[in-house]
């Protein structure tokens, strides 16, 4: 992918975008993107760029050493929606409701 241009990354649906750290692109969801720096910047005054968005962005989903960040939790205290990492497998999983989804 190149620096400083349109990425050429792809997500599902937006929510999952955002679950994994992801604002909405500009060019196809240009009001989304509107919206959620409205809500970024009542939360991150400072943060009036989309430079300083994307770098705040970067630093929750890449640790300093160049690793996925990764949170653990247990699963009665996520929200439906949340997507987690099988401990015994690495696979994807998706916790809906009360149901886990692979």
């Amino acid at each position: 992918m190149r620096e400083d241009r349109y990425t050429e990354l792809f997500f599902l649906d937006e929510a999952s975008a955002l679950a994994a750290g992801h604002r909405p692109c500009g060019m196809c969801k240009n009001h989304h993107q509107v919206e959620f720096i409205a809500a970024w910047q009542g939360i991150f005054p400072d943060d009036d760029s989309l430079e300083a968005i994307d770098l705040h962005l970067h630093r929750t989903r890449i640790h300093s050493r160049g690793l996925k960040v990764i949170y653990e939790a247990d699963r009665d205290d996520l929200r439906s929606g949340t997507m987690i990492r099988d401990p015994h497998s690495s696979d994807a999983l998706l916790i809906r409701n009360e149901f886990v989804y692979r």
